[in-house]
């Protein structure tokens, strides 16, 4: 038979007690749109962006 989500959650209370994981933010540059050749109505977009 298969425990609940509650059961679960109290059989691992001791440890999720000791335990803190904090995860950053995540930081990345913006993506690069490009096609080669770059159309004019690409370049215009990519301009504007």
């Amino acid at each position: 038979m298969s425990k609940t989500i509650a059961e679960r959650a109290q059989e691992f209370e001791t440890i999720f007690d000791k335990y803190l994981f904090v995860v950053p933010k995540v930081m990345a540059r913006p993506a690069h749109l490009a096609t080669f050749p770059m159309s004019s109505e690409v370049q215009a977009e990519t301009n504007r962006l």
